[in-house]
């Protein structure tokens, strides 16, 4: 089956890698066009579409309109962060402010995704945005170091050839631009490397053209001309390969080597063409048609083509015109932007003030309520003292009557016994019914720990019933690799049941102690570290994928008892529930104090869901055994609590589930 064929029977792409790269660009606009009955396959084919023309100046950008109304139309996360990067690559050259804000948005979807080849792709584009700003007098191009270093990092971490290519280009086109110098020789090890990965990959053929281009332009800029002709052929063979629609970048580059070198002839065909192309593609491609013009004036100069060159040369002056007319109206609009966003910040300085003026005038009332109830007391106490004085005085009007007072005196009595009697009675009462209320309570929690210790229990017994006539029989048998497996799932079911004991005892502390949790600076890195090694071996033994992503210093403020007993059972929910052959990832990012468990596999109901988003935002007392709420989760639930720790959790079906800590930094 050809690659074509095939990619009209593939499945939705999950990454901005899966858009495939193909050497023939007709063929591929024939197959996408037979997908208009399948929606969702011909948005992704529209997408793979665009990604193969942004090379060529008069094709690309025509479907983008439509890739934005299906990506909304069907809610796709990545989809939308397709058009917004390849949006930026449409408008770049008239509005850089514009394409810097949409490649930003691509970045943060493609984050969401933990998509790497698709943030390695944008941050080589704000790159080459930022080593062309100068000319459109934009400097808001901020992090330059930071995307390199980025690249760097997520390039080398990768195992991934096209990744490892992306990075390369990185280093010959703009280490220079980031880092002030280049060094020659190391470049030309990195040209060595990107060489045999090519070889090595032969999969990696459709972004030769482009890699080639970056081996030439970093011959061209170290003066060794006659090599970077040799690439840039080689770019220009394969571009004209890919499609019969001319590339315009590599027809310029190829006829710029050809001028380096001092071949005239063969270079004004070349740019001859380019400047018609780009002259149908006027607004989309300003800077290159100018340095087009420019270098095509000499080129007919130098082949004494006077009255040519002299017209190129009018035209390049009309066209400086026209351009800083245009910039003129796209730094007035990047003003505008500013200033509507300085007045945005203004307006919510404003709303914090007056909120912080109403707590204080609430403040103001509440101690003037306090007084006004402190006055009133008082007037409440004399009132009181003033009746018992005219009691005292009416007692001694009667002990005047002695018949009356004996009366009197025995009536009081009887009274006070009475009223004696009804408190010793309600007191009584009410401690009867405290009394049951806290029996009923202890009955609901040892029902609770039965139905605990019932449910948590009965996966490891059942499975280690029959395992010592199954040992007897494997060990009589010599089949040690099957020994060796079931010893595997003895260890994990005792690993299992001893963090049930674990949650047990952490769970009667918490209940009936009430035991305050103490926080303390301290670095993480460590500690998540020891825990996800040892539940590597589990997911390994249980045929599942993990991985882990640790920084190397991780400061934070929580108790570290309480944080491993959470990450415990968060990565125990997520073995659990996470089928073999899955997937599980955890992943620590010290910069935004987050920590996340993801992990494939059907999900989470929608009721049960939206019950633990209200337990962990607070909303809810959490309840063992309501909607499925397990020990574990209520005990991540009462110790991220005491930790000041915020928990949150989304999930989708058939797709899995992302717990995301949320931890205060040190």
């Amino acid at each position: 089956m050809s690659k074509l064929a095939a990619f009209s029977q593939k499945s939705i792409p999950t990454s901005y890698q899966d858009y495939s790269l193909v050497t023939n660009l007709d063929s591929l606009e024939q197959v996408v066009h037979t997908l208009k009955n399948n929606p969702q396959a011909y948005l992704h084919g529209l997408i793979t579409l665009e990604k193969n023309r942004t090379d060529y100046a008069n094709l690309f950008g025509t479907e983008l309109p439509t890739i934005d109304a299906l990506a909304k139309q069907q809610h796709d996360p990545l989809a939308t962060a397709a058009y917004h990067y390849l949006l930026s690559l449409s408008v770049k050259d008239n509005n850089l402010g514009a394409a810097c804000r949409h490649i930003l948005e691509a970045i943060r979807y493609f984050e969401i995704q933990r998509d790497t080849t698709g943030m390695l792709t944008c941050y080589y584009s704000l790159l080459a945005f930022n080593a062309n700003s100068g000319a459109y007098k934009i400097n808001k191009m901020q992090n330059r170091d930071y995307y390199y270093d980025r690249m760097m990092a997520l390039g080398q971490a990768s195992t991934d050839p096209f990744d490892k290519l992306m990075r390369i280009r990185a280093i010959l086109s703009f280490e220079k631009l980031v880092k002030g110098t280049q060094d020659f020789a190391k470049s030309k090890v990195e040209v060595e490397n990107a060489l045999q990965l090519m070889a090595r990959y032969p999969n990696t053929e459709p972004i030769w053209p482009n890699m080639y281009v970056s081996i030439a332009s970093l011959y061209q800029r170290h003066n060794q001309n006659q090599a970077a002709l040799t690439y840039g052929l080689k770019s220009y063979g394969l571009f004209k390969k890919k499609s019969a629609k001319p590339c315009v970048n590599s027809y310029y580059n190829t006829g710029a080597s050809y001028h380096a070198i001092g071949n005239y002839k063969e270079a004004e065909p070349l740019l001859t063409e380019v400047v018609s192309i780009l002259e149908q593609a006027r607004e989309a491609k300003y800077n290159l048609l100018i340095n087009a013009y420019s270098l095509l004036s000499e080129i007919q100069y130098r082949n004494k083509h006077y009255e040519l060159a002299w017209a190129i040369r009018q035209k390049l002056d009309l066209l400086h015109l026209k351009r800083y007319s245009s910039l003129k109206v796209s730094l007035f609009e990047e003003l505008q932007i500013q200033y509507d966003i300085d007045q945005k910040n203004n307006e919510n300085r404003l709303l914090i003030e007056k909120a912080k003026l109403a707590q204080v005038n609430n403040q103001r009332l509440r101690q003037e309520t306090k007084i006004r109830l402190l006055i009133e007391r008082n007037k409440l106490a004399e009132s009181r003292n003033l009746s018992y004085q005219k009691e005292v005085e009416n007692h001694l009007l009667a002990q005047k009557n002695q018949s009356m007072e004996a009366s009197n005196k025995q009536y009081e009595r009887m009274l006070l016994i009475a009223a004696f009697a009804f408190c010793v009675v309600s007191v009584l009462i009410y401690l009867v019914y405290r009394a049951n209320v806290k029996q009923k309570q202890l009955m609901v929690l040892r029902d609770q720990l039965y139905t605990i210790i019932a449910h948590d229990l009965r996966e490891p017994i059942n499975s280690l019933t029959g395992v010592g006539t199954l040992l007897r029989y494997l060990i009589r048998h010599n089949r040690s690799e099957e020994v060796e497996k079931v010893t595997q799932q003895i260890d994990l079911m005792g690993q299992q049941t001893s963090l049930l004991l674990n949650n047990l005892l952490e769970w009667g502390k918490h209940t009936y102690f009430e035991q305050q949790s103490h926080s303390q600076q301290l670095d993480a890195t460590p500690l998540l570290t020891e825990l996800t090694q040892v539940y590597a071996v589990q997911a390994q033994a249980k045929g599942m994928a993990m991985s882990v992503t640790i920084p190397d210093v991780y400061p934070l403020t929580a108790n570290p008892k309480d944080l491993a007993l959470i990450i415990r059972n968060l990565l125990d929910n997520a073995l659990k529930n996470t089928p073999n052959g899955g997937r599980v990832e955890l992943i620590a990012n010290a910069e935004r104090a987050l920590i996340q468990v993801w992990n494939t596999g059907i999900g989470i109901a929608p009721d049960q869901l939206a019950y633990l988003g209200q337990v962990f935002a607070g909303k809810r007392k959490p309840e063992i055994g309501t909607h499925g709420l397990g020990l574990g989760l209520v005990l991540i639930a009462d110790f991220a609590k005491k930790n000041n720790i915020r928990m949150q959790v989304s999930s989708q079906a058939e797709e899995g589930t992302t717990f995301s800590m949320l931890l205060p930094k040190s």
